[in-house]
This record gives structure tokens, C-alpha cells and sequence, in this order.
């Protein structure tokens, strides 16, 4: 049913007239509600802004949970790096160790717990998804969530003027 004065249409309410296509009708109320549910979409100034609020959740979140080991930048350089049997993964590289793709599916997944860190033998990274659900329960999901899109951000690009033959990145003089 239109619910709007539309050309065509009898009174607000009724069906198209014999003499209009109702195939044309029938495009013109789907694109109306297209239309209506775009608008209920956030604008993308707003978009923008929740997604700087969860990348800045998600620092806080890393600088809270995982700064100590990982370090303030997240090369693996953390005050208690040493004291660990396996050395902390430089978490700037990962998207370069995935072939410029950030495995975002993958990084939650271990941070959560629910895949293992293959050549690592014995975990040492805590198991943040269980540490999460004991102190706030179903918004672990969102913590995790929050610390894999700040994770996103603190990738190093390799710098073109650096790399060497086969991708090999020499060290600057």
C-alpha cells in the first residue's frame, strides 16, 4: 500500500490505477524503501567518530592489557618481554607477515583464545577472552573487538625507498 500522494495512485492508500504499470509500482515502493532505511544508516561523519572511539578503546584496552609484554609501540619490546621463554610477536608486522592483508578473523581469534599460536608450544599470551568474561561476561566480544581495530592502526608499511631485492628491507643509514 502507498501511503503517500503519489501520481497514479486513486487516493492515499489504494492501489495503483488500472490504466498504471503495476510493475512500475512496485519498483517505485521498493526504491522508497531503500530510501527510508538509508536514512536510519549513521551519517559517515558519525561512522567516522565510532570508529575513532573504538580504535581509542581498543588503546586503552592494549595499554591496560598488553603493553607489558608487547611494549608502548608493539614491537614486542614490553618491560617483561625478557622474562618470557618465547619472545612477545612484534604486533606492527602482522599485516606485512600476511601479505599486506591484516587476518582480522585470526588476530581475534588468538587474542580470545580459541586458536592456538602455532611454533609456540606452551601458550604464555593469556587467554584475554577468558580474562574478559570473568570481569564484565558477554562484552569480552566488544574488548577484543576494540583491541584487534587498534591493532589495525599500528601497522608498519615497508618503505619502498628501503626494500632491497625480493621485498628484503635493508636497514637505513
Amino acid at each position: 500500500m502507498c501511503f503517500v500522494d503519489c501520481p497514479g495512485v486513486d487516493t492515499i492508500g489504494k492501489m495503483p490505477r488500472k490504466s498504471g504499470n503495476p510493475a512500475v509500482w512496485g519498483v517505485a515502493a521498493c526504491i522508497g524503501a531503500m530510501a527510508a532505511i538509508t536514512a536510519l544508516e549513521p551519517a559517515p561523519a558519525q561512522a567516522v567518530q565510532d570508529e575513532l572511539e573504538v580504535i581509542a578503546r581498543g588503546r586503552a584496552l592494549y595499554r591496560a592489557n598488553c603493553l607489558n609484554c608487547h611494549g608502548d609501540q608493539g614491537k614486542g619490546d614490553g618491560p617483561l618481554a625478557e622474562l618470557l621463554k618465547v619472545p612477545p610477536t612484534d604486533l606492527t608486522q602482522i599485516k606485512r607477515r600476511n601479505n599486506g592483508r591484516f587476518p582480522e578473523d585470526t588476530v581475534y581469534h588468538l587474542i580470545e583464545g580459541s586458536r592456538e599460536v602455532r611454533g609456540h608450544g606452551m601458550r604464555e599470551m593469556p587467554i584475554w577472552g577468558n580474562a574478559f568474561r570473568k570481569s564484565d561476561g558477554a562484552m569480552s566480544d566488544d574488548r577484543i573487538y576494540q583491541i584487534v581495530q587498534y591493532l589495525k592502526t599500528i601497522q608498519e608499511e615497508r618503505r619502498a625507498s628501503l626494500a632491497g631485492p625480493a621485498g628484503i628491507v635493508r636497514k637505513s643509514e
